[in-house]
């Protein structure tokens, strides 16, 4: 087994992502991978393959989210029934920081774990969590073949098969699923305190950790929801297509509203969408869209509405056209390099734009 750096370099490195290792060395890549003892050492490598490929000086790289892509890659190729993980796809979500694979607990090349927060049916399962990270979206197949989209800084914990006689899987965040239909064995996607279980059937699910709403938006098919509570669901709602269930997490009071779907759904094709939403509301997308913060400088700013799509804009084009089509302007505050070596955030400041100001007067 390869016991340090010096055995497994850069050159070897790029031959694995590039699929051109022979059997015997990606024996070896994967024994240096799997070994925890390793850690250090894998760090300090994957730091400078990335930097062979950043090329933009203010990307910011996080070792253990890389080093998840490549755990997920051998797990892939472990699983008898999936063809193996497409290198020059890794190599893409390994430059551009895309869909991140987190599995925290590897011991020796086990992939079992303990369900200590008792989220599946079996005491022991093989579970992976994939993560989007700030300002992106990830989409992949869960084993049964349901689809499934995570917005921004989602995670989504599922087991690597489903066994049991349902298949569950745990949100934080904001998901779309579309399950793939099977009527013995129910699709229960786990997020917070609730539970929303389908068959077939194509949904949303929206719960931020630092939102006071929860919503599950049904695009079609038939799900219903339900609140745990000591270890006991009680179903609370059923929707039918084009239907909204949106309830306050603090007071537990809910609504179902009939709703356009594509407004809450759109992200998953690149689309943000906003139709007279009020302007607080239509700060916290673009914030959670583009990784930036945003202030207020005039508080009454939050009584305005906008109407507005957005499909693959950057962020400069969103901000020019809200100076366009309303009284506000705004500034940019450039990013700044922090004491650990990483930028702040990109902060951007919205004002009334001063020939209104002096009107209102």
């Amino acid at each position: 087994m390869i016991k340090s750096r010096e055995d497994i370099n850069n050159n070897l490195l790029r031959k694995y992502f590039n699929n051109n290792c022979t059997p015997q060395e990606k024996k070896l890549v994967y024994d240096f991978f799997i070994n925890p003892e390793n850690e250090v050492q894998l760090k300090e490598l994957l730091r400078d393959h990335w930097d062979e490929y950043v090329v933009d000086s203010e990307q910011e790289i996080d070792s253990y989210k890389i080093l998840g892509k490549v755990y997920h890659e051998i797990l892939s190729e472990k699983r008898e029934t999936k063809k193996p993980a497409n290198s020059q796809l890794l190599i893409s979500w390994f430059t551009k920081a895309a869909a991140i694979l987190i599995i925290p607990l590897i011991i020796a090349g086990l992939w079992y774990v303990s369900d200590k927060e008792g989220l599946f049916s079996k005491k022991e399962l093989c579970f992976a969590e994939i993560y989007s990270p700030s300002g992106g979206r990830v989409h992949f197949e869960l084993p049964d073949g349901s689809s499934v989209w995570l917005n921004s800084n989602a995670r989504l914990k599922y087991p690597v098969n489903f066994e049991s006689t349902i298949r569950k899987v745990k949100l934080t965040g904001e998901g779309y699923f579309d399950v793939s239909a099977n009527p013995d064995r129910p699709f229960i996607v786990e997020s917070g305190k609730y539970e929303i279980k389908a068959l077939g059937t194509a949904f949303n699910v929206c719960n931020e950790i630092n939102q006071k709403h929860m919503a599950v938006t049904l695009v079609h098919g038939k799900v219903a929801i339900s609140k745990i509570d000591k270890n006991k669901n009680i179903q609370i709602a059923e929707l039918a297509p084009e239907e909204q269930f949106r309830i306050n997490k603090t007071k537990n009071r809910y609504s179902i509203n009939h709703i356009d779907t594509e407004k809450y759904t759109g992200w998953i094709d690149g689309k943000l969408i906003f139709r007279n939403d009020p302007f607080l509301d239509v700060i916290a997308k673009i914030e959670k869209w583009y990784n930036v913060d945003i202030e207020l400088k005039d508080k009454d700013l939050n009584n305005y509405t906008f109407r507005a799509t957005f499909q693959y804009e950057s962020l400069d084009e969103v901000l020019k056209l809200i100076k366009l089509t309303s009284p506000i302007d705004y500034k940019e505050v450039p990013r700044k390099m922090q004491k650990d070596g990483t930028y702040s955030k990109k902060q951007i400041i919205f004002f009334k734009r001063k020939d209104v100001a002096k009107n209102e007067k």
